[in-house]
């Protein structure tokens, strides 16, 4: 039995040290990295990284658009990047989210026809419960905007 690896950088953040770890100083950009595993039962994509909107409106991000800067090339979005690695967005079978912060979920959805839906629409999603009601029932303030 085999398993590939295969790392995809889908885009980079910019903010002050300070966001990330208190009293730090100065800038830092953070690349935001989904993992595909090829294995024989499934193809997984662990995160889904940024949302494509963000390639040209930063505002979706909210008040998180205050604290980070969005760096994502025209046509580098992940469906592209799955694309240019030979992997067929379709073709996912199972999403493991690590958590629910904008920039390691906010690439499974998409607008269409007014609506919100999945890009791995052959997908099955996982993100524990526990992580699951913190952003959804009780976020702390400061993650709150990290959430979408």
């Amino acid at each position: 039995m085999s398993l590939t690896l295969t790392p995809i950088e889908s885009g980079r953040l910019t903010s002050a040290k300070g966001v990330l770890c208190e009293h730090a100083e100065g800038d830092i950009t953070i690349p935001v990295s989904c993992w595909v595993v090829s294995h024989p039962k499934g193809t997984v994509l662990f995160d889904t990284g940024l949302h494509k909107e963000l390639t040209t409106d930063s505002g979706r991000l909210g008040a998180s658009a205050d604290v980070f800067a969005v760096d994502i090339p025209a046509g580098e979005d992940l469906v592209a990047l799955l694309s240019q690695k030979e992997f067929d967005a379709g073709k996912i079978d199972f999403i493991v989210l690590s958590h629910l912060h904008f920039d390691h979920c906010g690439g499974a959805t998409k607008r269409e026809g007014g609506k919100i839906v999945p890009v791995f629409k052959n997908a099955r999603f996982f993100c524990s419960k526990s992580h699951w009601e913190w952003a959804t029932v009780s976020p702390n303030p400061r993650e709150r905007a990290s959430f979408l």
